[in-house]
């Protein structure tokens, strides 16, 4: 199925957020060797922010 250009812009925006969600979220958990699935992140994503602000990393992983 085709696009229309807003919808791929609105998805492509939406898919970077994630994006750069999911790498806070692995840069704050690497020393711990977690990963947790995707849809936990995405279910628990304002959670999962406030974590990113209690470990070191978070210091420098600001959003």
């Amino acid at each position: 199925m085709e696009q229309s250009p807003r919808e791929r812009a609105s998805t492509s925006s939406i898919t970077k957020g994630i994006d750069f969600m999911l790498l806070d979220m692995i840069a704050a958990a690497k020393s711990r060797v977690i990963v947790a699935p995707l849809l936990t992140l995405l279910s628990f994503g304002a959670a999962g922010l406030l974590l990113v602000d209690t470990f070191p990393v978070g210091k420098l992983v600001r959003l």
